[in-house]
């Protein structure tokens, strides 16, 4: 069995989402001390809130933890649940939350065996919670227009189905995506990936084979840290701008560490990197963060290319260019 390595970043989030309330909770107990359950509550509401806005608060913990545990069995036929069980089990269920779960997971197995007519079937007579960034396949009228579109036009009926019902996990649970779907579903995951530029982005995680754990490699740290103090100067970690910054860097290394042939080939080289070139003669500072980015790099470019060389099936101009599409979206993501 294939073992994996999945990073979680969701807990630093939550704890982070914590801090915010006893920020509030704090101050203004200190400022009166007679309304700190009032304040308590108050702080408690606004972050379930920003959770319910963004689609975080969607799952309960019984329906997240039956969430991951369904999506990892779908990768084996022989842990699979049918998708009659599934949405039968989805009828019988009392909590909203978690039939939404398994109805969704029943049309990700309908469209996995191909069965995408009995999905729309479904998909016509229920339809689970939507945030904003949900949309349903186009084949079914939502009266919906204003909905972000994040289902690729070109795709068949087969993969709108299975865009929905992966889109519609990654926007309303907190799983982490296994090993076996971007393996498998690498076009699926690639396009059908939603990206909200805001906290939702920073519970997003992949799975990776093990040994595949790219901050183990020379130079990736320290890269890390100079982009960090070029962009971020300030020292923060919270905020739009980290978050999304999260959710780059896991999707690539998603697909680099799981499918390096199609990342080679679908992944591009930008002119982005142009604004170090800029930004570092700004001071003394900025040019000092640039040499260490550029050695960084370097010395990352050099590890992951020998990485690639053993452990992927690429050659080595392969892995070399890999590689450096890599880099390439690690910097010009930090802007």
């Amino acid at each position: 069995m294939l073992q994996q390595n999945c990073f979680n970043y969701r807990a630093f989030v939550a704890i982070n989402l914590l801090f915010l309330a006893l920020l509030l909770v704090t101050g203004s107990a200190i400022a009166d001390g007679g309304k700190a359950e009032k304040e308590s509550h108050i702080a408690n509401t606004v972050v379930q809130k920003v959770r319910q806005f963004e689609g975080l608060g969607q799952a309960s913990v019984s329906a997240g933890d039956l969430a991951q545990a369904l999506f990892d069995s779908l990768g084996s036929k022989a842990t699979a649940p049918t998708s009659a069980k599934l949405f039968a089990d989805a009828d019988k269920s009392t909590d909203k939350k978690t039939r939404d779960v398994q109805f969704v997971f029943g049309l990700m197995a309908l469209s996995l065996n191909g069965e995408n007519n009995e999905a729309i079937g479904h998909l016509q007579k229920y339809q689970p919670h939507l945030t904003y960034m949900d949309e349903l396949p186009g084949s079914i009228d939502v009266g919906r227009p204003d909905h972000i579109t994040f289902i690729n036009e070109t795709e068949s009926q087969a993969n709108e189905i299975l865009s929905f019902a992966y889109a519609w996990l990654i926007n309303n649970t907190e799983v982490t995506v296994p090993y076996w779907f971007i393996k498998q579903q690498t076009e699926i995951f690639n396009h059908a990936t939603p990206f909200w530029g805001a906290t939702r982005d920073a519970y997003f995680s992949v799975c990776i084979p093990t040994g595949w754990d790219l901050s183990t490699l020379p130079g990736f740290k320290e890269l890390q840290k100079g982009l960090h103090d070029a962009y971020n100067p300030g020292g923060g970690f919270l905020g739009s701008i980290a978050n999304i910054r999260h959710k780059n860097m896991e999707f690539a290394k998603g697909l680099l560490a799981n499918n390096p042939k199609y990342y080679l080939q679908n992944s591009t080289l930008n002119d982005r990197l142009k604004w170090l070139s800029y930004w570092r003669y700004l001071g003394p500072y900025n040019d000092g963060v640039v040499l260490r980015i550029n050695k960084a790099a370097e010395e990352l470019q050099s590890a992951l290319t020998k990485r690639l060389t053993n452990d992927a099936f690429l050659n080595p101009i392969e892995s070399e260019e890999a590689s450096a599409k890599y880099i390439n979206n690690l910097i010009s993501d930090a802007v």
